[in-house]
């Protein structure tokens, strides 16, 4: 029998039949295996989870519109939970159907589920009762209180302000739940029923309703807190969150073990397409077909395989996706469908030539989608050989390299552009300003470099914000392309640093200098016109510092230090102008840095010192003094304030010397009280911009005064037209603020800036001070005369002090005292003098004889 059946089955037939039994076993199992779950039971089941977590969100956010009173009907908030419950139900049926796994971890999130649910139903009917008693209770309190308030005699301010406070912090309960406002209510309601024993019997019964309904609120706003945890879920701790994680890790190993399956069915069929081939075709042709798939697959990118007559005859699917072209629409077809028409024939011809003498070609090339859409591509196509050496197939694999491309633009973009205005950087203007350089060597040619830098940009920054000073920066770049030619550079250094490099000059400097000097009048004018940024319309200017250049005559480094010595130098004469470069710049350069280095020093070594200067009254008593700074540096012995003040306010160190002047005029205002001849005087001292609008300005006026004990009413602050009118909106909040502390407040150098009683009767002065340009000209300018005239009526009418300051002579002296002006400062009455000399002697009793008899 056994002999039989080997001799109906040949050992190699038998083995056969064994592997083709055990290969069809195996499939039939991967088949089983590679089945994925039902889609449409994974897609209910993920809808029921996100919707329960969902439901769980607008439960949170329902409560908390009930509790404050902006849904007055519980029914949406029940029908949410009635919905949790049916959904914790349905999910509890898939379990039990066996559509989610059967594993201990999963029934136990689901149990926990189940009960977080039922927890919240019950916390809901304990909010709707606890929250319907926080109404009623916030309903009756202010009417309890009024009416207790109504009885109350009104000269015991204390009980209304204890009952006032209770209700005060019963309604912030509402709104604030921390501790401190429970203790705040806590504590009012201590304080009544200390107050209600107190009250007339007929006032208690309403007062000792008012204390139940807070003592409720406190109670009920206690509970509140527990429930609206457990109603509320945050993050990741919604109602469902966890299990449908669960779900989605069990989903996900599901399909990942059905996609090894699917991957083993199609390895184990394309094996036994293989093999069926090799046993039923030729050898040639197996091999010619093993020779195209090993080099069809060996890439994952676009590939389509065409014939020696370069007919298409397989594309894979990225061929589909990239293209837009399926399979059948291109086989049959020439790759000739995919031209973008961007390339000539002689692209084309030189592409074959090289494929038909290397078998290979790569290359960027301009493709075409179905749509039109045209797109670079990286093609690579290799020739398939036969034995016989001829040519059998062509692969071509490409890829869409689009986002190389945009990668390497925005990479180079990064590298020479800057980011914000799209204007060259440093790196390509010097890139540009060589080459140009070397062309104006051969030319003979003159070019000029513009370094431009934007006139109190950082004050414009610190205030309005630097999304509004980017604004100005993009507005700027695209003004100064307007002023230059097409061949010119516009770049950006960084800040609001700006250089324009022109270029074509001519060969004579004269006309070189003439035509930058066109040039930099241009974009003066164009910087200075108003700027609409968003809704802020603002005024800037610039300065502008010209280098002329040719050849190699001076380094790059050197040629933009020339130009940015000239900018500073603008900058120096007032702003809003333009300089050349000249080496005498360079020296106030370079002294300007010596002195803000030495600045920095004064105010570590404490170099400053006050000096006093008397204003006195009309009958020569003295009313008041003006605090001046002055540096006594130990090698330029005393360095006027002229020098040194503008640097300070330009590179900040204003702040800290500003803020030991406050101090110390506080301090000697303490000390002056101990002294009648000082207790009275009033000291002024002067207040920058840049001080002045600092966000805690008016806390250092408050710790200045407090700290040395300083009586505010003897404090005046001295503010310029052009400080306050920088934004007078904050300035008169600030200017109020320390008006209600008893801080006095002087307009200085009134008539040199913007001088009208639109803004001038917004403000809280107390005294206007006419400038001393215009008292020095009385006599002998008519027009200075008349304004002298006009400020001290103006002050006059709108209840203000006026004083003139640079009282020199009695000529003026008599001209202010018959227009009208009563305090006079100046050299009439004292110098500016020490502490020491001013206390002995213009702080004697002989000052205003002295005065009278002079």
């Amino acid at each position: 029998m056994s002999g039989s059946f080997k001799g109906r089955f040949p050992a190699g037939r038998l083995r056969q039949l064994v592997f083709l039994t055990i290969a069809v076993a195996g499939l039939l199992f991967m088949f089983i295996k590679a089945q994925p779950l039902d889609p449409a039971t994974h897609n209910a089941l993920s809808r029921d989870l996100r919707e329960l977590q969902a439901r769980d969100i607008e439960l949170g956010e329902a409560i908390f519109q009930h509790h404050y009173q902006t849904l007055h009907n519980y029914d949406g908030v029940v029908a949410i939970m009635q919905r949790m419950q049916k959904l914790g139900e349905r999910l509890e049926a898939h379990q039990k159907s066996g559509a989610l796994p059967d594993t201990p971890e999963f029934r136990l999130e689901l149990q926990a589920m189940q009960q977080r649910i039922a927890q919240k139903a019950i916390a809901l009917e304990e909010f709707k009762s606890n929250n319907a008693v926080l109404k009623n209770s916030f309903i009756y309190l202010p009417r309890m209180v009024g009416d207790v308030l109504g009885q109350i005699a009104f000269s015991n301010t204390g009980w209304h302000e204890s009952f006032e406070f209770m209700l005060r912090d019963a309604l912030l309960m509402a709104v604030n739940q921390s501790d401190r406002a429970h203790e705040d209510l806590q504590r009012s309601i201590t304080v009544i029923d200390q107050i209600i024993p107190l009250m007339p019997m007929r006032d208690r019964g309403k007062a000792e309703l008012a204390s139940r309904h807070a003592k409720l609120i406190l109670e009920h706003e206690n509970l509140m807190a527990g429930l609206f945890e457990q109603l509320s879920s945050h993050g990741k701790n919604h109602v469902g969150t966890e299990l449908e994680q669960l779900y989605l890790d069990y989903y996900q190993a599901q399909q990942f073990t059905a996609s090894n399956y699917r991957l083993f069915l199609f390895i184990s069929a394309m094996l036994m397409l293989g093999y069926a081939v090799y046993a039923y075709y030729r050898m040639r042709a197996e091999e010619e077909q093993l020779r195209v798939a090993a080099t069809a697959f060996e890439t994952q990118e676009g590939i389509l395989i065409t014939a020696s007559d370069h007919r298409i005859i397989r594309v894979n699917r990225a061929f589909t996706r990239l293209t837009g072209y399926s399979a059948e629409e291109a086989i049959g077809q020439t790759p000739d469908l995919l031209r973008s028409g961007l390339h000539d024939e002689q692209f084309y011809t030189n592409m074959w030539s090289a494929i038909a003498k290397d078998k290979f070609w790569q290359g960027e090339v301009k493709s075409r989608r179905k749509n039109g859409e045209i797109y670079p591509a990286w093609l690579t196509t290799t020739a398939v050989m036969a034995e016989d050496s001829h040519v059998t197939h062509y692969v071509s694999v490409f890829s869409d390299i689009t986002l190389r491309k945009q990668a390497e633009e925005q990479i180079h973009l990064l590298a020479f552009y800057d980011p914000l205005t799209q204007l060259p950087n440093r790196r390509l203007l010097v890139d540009r300003l060589y080459h140009t350089m070397t062309a104006s060597a051969r030319k003979s040619d003159n070019g000029a470099i513009l370094f431009i830098d934007l006139d109190n940009f950082k004050i414009l920054n610190d205030t309005k914000g630097h999304d509004v000073g980017d604004k100005l920066l993009v507005e700027t770049a695209r003004r100064l392309q307007d002023c230059v030619r097409g061949g010119d550079t516009v770049a950006r250094l960084g800040g609001d640093e700006f250089i324009v490099m022109l270029e074509g000059l001519g060969m004579e400097a004269e006309q070189a200098a003439g035509q930058a000097r066109a040039v930099a009048e241009k974009i003066r004018k164009s910087l200075s016109q108003p700027y609409r940024l968003g809704e802020i319309e603002h005024h800037s200017s610039c300065s502008i510092g010209i280098s002329l250049f040719r050849d190699h005559e001076v380094t790059l480094d050197e040629l933009l230090k020339r130009a940015d010595t000239a900018m500073y130098e603008a900058k120096a004469s007032g702003r809003n102008a333009l300089r050349f470069f000249d080496p005498s710049m360079q020296i106030i350069l370079e002294n300007r840095s010596m002195l803000e280095i030495d600045l920095r020093q004064a105010i570590l070594q404490q170099q400053f010192v006050l000096f006093y200067q008397i204003q006195v009254s009309s009958e020569n008593q003295p009313t008041g003094v003006e605090v001046l700074l002055r540096w006594m540096h130990p090698v330029r012995g005393m360095v006027s304030p002229g020098e040194f003040i503008p640097l300070a306010e330009e590179n900040g160190m204003i702040l800290p010397i500003g803020r030991w002047v406050l101090d110390s005029a506080c301090a000697q205002i303490k000390a002056w009280e101990a002294n009648p001849l000082a207790r009275d005087l009033q000291l002024a001292i002067n207040v920058s911009a840049r001080q002045f609008y600092q966000a805690d300005f008016v806390w250092q006026v408050r710790e200045a005064l407090a700290s040395t004990g300083a009586d505010p009413a003897r404090l005046k602050i001295e503010l310029t037209e052009s400080a306050v009118l920088d934004n007078i909106n904050e300035a008169i909040i600030k200017m109020h603020e320390l008006k209600r502390i008893g801080v006095g407040f002087s307009m200085d150098d009134f008539g040199t800036g913007y001088s009208s009683l639109s803004y001038l009767t917004q403000l809280p002065l107390d005294q206007v001070k006419i400038d001393q340009s215009f008292v020095h000209n009385i006599g002998t300018k008519p027009t200075d005369a008349v304004i002298v005239q006009t400020i001290i009526g103006m002050s006059n009418s709108l209840g203000m002090g006026v004083i003139a300051e640079g009282v020199e002579t009695e000529t003026q002296l008599a001209f202010l005292k018959q227009a009208g002006c009563l305090l006079y400062q100046g050299y009439l009455f004292s110098k500016p003098v020490n502490l020491a000399e001013f206390e002995n002697r213009v702080l004697s009793r002989d000052f205003a004889r002295n005065q009278a008899g002079a």
